[in-house]
Formats: structure tokens, C-alpha cells, sequence
């Protein structure tokens, strides 16, 4: 029997990580993008651009090779002249292939831009997926911290099934989309949240989905049921 086994890569520098690409960039699952100084940044270029892998501005790693964050008002970039797919697929313990989600975080500006010529979907970040802000880094960092943003832009449509979300005091979410802005997952900003929709085919600029809840409870055997 041949059980595949997934391995990682690392890209850690203090100041900046730059990737430019004109065709498909992917950042797989295990991959690490790190920077950890003050003021760092990282830049990404591409035609289309999959990441299933972790991208941090403002993160090292310590002894253990556990992700830390030692960078404040660290930036990341991201350009493209084509489709964002933030999520993918990749290998479980047992060598099966699941699906994995990717994840973008920044101390300072998250600044995501897709320019494209054509309609469709421009980006997708999938339900196991995350966009985060936080100048703190957790409430690890201290000293003079900036107000972290998250800005996301694309020519035409946004599809969100995953969480997008801002954490510092003052810290904003703004979202804009060329066409529709499709929201079924979770967005939150501690001070101001900004959505705008584009003309799209089905006449909605923005469509947001309803929450469910899923109440576990027990009965009086003390047998868990839905409820």
C-alpha cells in the first residue's frame, strides 16, 4: 500500500518576502510565508493565485517551529490579474486527500486587489478559510501599534463561505466588488465594515445568506440530540 504524505516549505525573511508571478502562483497546504520584523512586508504577484498554505506579515517562528508574532504594522499584498482561490485540497495523517483551508494574516494592512478583464469570479475563500487582521498579534505585541485594516477588491465577483475578520480597536473591513458579493460565512470588523456590490446578471449587488444555528441537547436519558 502507498500512503501519501504531505510536506511543507518554508519562506521566512525579516523585512520582506516578495512573489512575483505572471502566470498561476499556488501556495500549498504546509507552506509557510512568514516576515517577522517591524514594518515588513509581503508582496505577492500573479496571473491567478491559490493558496491553501499560511501567509503572515509580521510572524517568525520559535524553537519549536510554532508560528509566533514578533512584526508589528506588518503589511501583505496581493495582486492579480486573475482568479484568488483561498482553500484547497491536501493530505490528511492517513495519506487521504481533504480539503484544506488557507490562511492570510497581517499586523498591519491585508491589501488584496484582483484585475481582471473578464467576468466570473474573481475570488473564493472557502468555508475552512480565514482573512485576519490584528495589530497586536493576539496580545502578544506591545509599544506603539498601528490600526490593522483588511481592504479586498476585485473587478468582478467575491464569493465568501469562509471568516474574514479585524481585531484591533479602530481596525475597518472594507470589501468591494465589481459584480455580485456573495457572503456565506462570517465577516466582522471592530470599527467599520464597508460592502459594495457591482452589477451583476441576477440583478443582486449583494447576497448574504442566513446563519443557522445547530442547538445540541439532551434527552432525559442523557442521550445527546439535535434539536
Amino acid at each position: 500500500t502507498t500512503n501519501s504524505e504531505q510536506l511543507g516549505a518554508l519562506l521566512l525573511a525579516d523585512n520582506l518576502v516578495e512573489i512575483l508571478g505572471t502566470g498561476q502562483v499556488d501556495i500549498e497546504p504546509a507552506v509557510q510565508v512568514l516576515t517577522g520584523a517591524d514594518n515588513s512586508n509581503i508582496k505577492i504577484q500573479a496571473g491567478t493565485l491559490n493558496i491553501a498554505g499560511t501567509v503572515y506579515a509580521g510572524a517568525s517562528l520559535d524553537q519549536d517551529d510554532d508560528v509566533i508574532w514578533t512584526g508589528r504594522n506588518a503589511d501583505l499584498e496581493i495582486d492579480t490579474t486573475g482568479r484568488i482561490t483561498i482553500g484547497g485540497q491536501g493530505f490528511n495523517d492517513a495519506g487521504q486527500l481533504v480539503d484544506r483551508g488557507g490562511s492570510i494574516k497581517a499586523t498591519g494592512t491585508v491589501d488584496i486587489n484582483v484585475a481582471t478583464t473578464a467576468a466570473g469570479i474573481d475570488l473564493v475563500l472557502s468555508s475552512l478559510s480565514s482573512i485576519t487582521s490584528d495589530s497586536s498579534g493576539g496580545g502578544v505585541l506591545s509599544g506603539t501599534l498601528g490600526t490593522s485594516t483588511i481592504l479586498i477588491s476585485a473587478s468582478s465577483s467575491i464569493q465568501i463561505f469562509g471568516g474574514i475578520q479585524s481585531y484591533d480597536d479602530g481596525s475597518d473591513v472594507t470589501i468591494t466588488s465589481g459584480s455580485q458579493l456573495y457572503i456565506d460565512g462570517y465577516i466582522e470588523a471592530e470599527d467599520a465594515l464597508s460592502l459594495t456590490g457591482g452589477t451583476h446578471g441576477s440583478g443582486v449587488s449583494i447576497f448574504i445568506t442566513r446563519l443557522e444555528y445547530l442547538t445540541i441537547a439532551t434527552d432525559v436519558d442523557g442521550r445527546f440530540i439535535n434539536s
